[in-house]
């Protein structure tokens, strides 16, 4: 795939590439001297920031000149922004493949924060092994949920892991649109 970059809005002397990487234009020498635009642009190194216990981002400090601090950016927010434009208020930035390492443009897509939250890993320390499930104690067996419009429904106890996660993935194929099951981590392919 052939890289394109663009530039980064509100940022002069920066852009960021379709591959999800970010290079900047601006230089100074040791001496203070501003040398931009009679060297070549610099590939910016992400950090990797995030919550503990959460997902980690790569993000990127964007300054405005030499007193200003600089602002912290998100790589995929900065890429989606430079390629398809302002991201609407109450929308999120999913990535795809679930990797959010991975900030190439056709990784990326708009999503409702509650769309973003369906796409996700399976955390280390869950009590199952599949999405949707998780282990009820006091009844003893495998209890199925899903959000359905903004709610948590259930959807049964199951003995079997393995069956509570079809019923999981059942329960989202018929409960839920197809717009919305583009977002959902099933459990098996069909």
């Amino acid at each position: 795939m052939d890289e394109r970059w663009k530039n980064i809005p509100g940022f002069d002397g920066y852009q960021v590439s379709n591959l999800g990487r970010v290079r900047s234009f601006r230089y100074k020498n040791r001496r203070g001297v501003d040398r931009s635009g009679e060297v070549e642009p610099i590939i910016l190194r992400p950090d990797l920031r995030g919550p503990k216990n959460g997902v980690k981002y790569f993000s990127v400090i964007l300054r405005l000149g030499p007193d200003h601090p600089g602002d912290r950016r998100g790589v995929h927010r900065l890429v989606y922004e430079a390629f398809c434009g302002d991201i609407p208020e109450g929308m999120s930035i999913d990535h795809i493949n679930r990797d959010s390492a991975d900030n190439r443009l056709e990784n990326l897509r708009l999503a409702y924060v509650h769309q973003n939250r369906r796409n996700k890993t399976k955390k280390k320390n869950a009590s199952s092994q599949y999405t949707g499930v998780v282990w009820n104690k006091p009844a003893k067996k495998f209890q199925v949920a899903l959000r359905v419009n903004g709610k948590k429904k259930y959807f049964g106890y199951f003995s079997d892991e393995k069956d509570a996660a079809l019923a999981h993935d059942r329960a989202a194929r018929e409960h839920l649109s197809i717009d919305e099951q583009q977002f959902v981590n099933f459990n098996f392919k069909t």
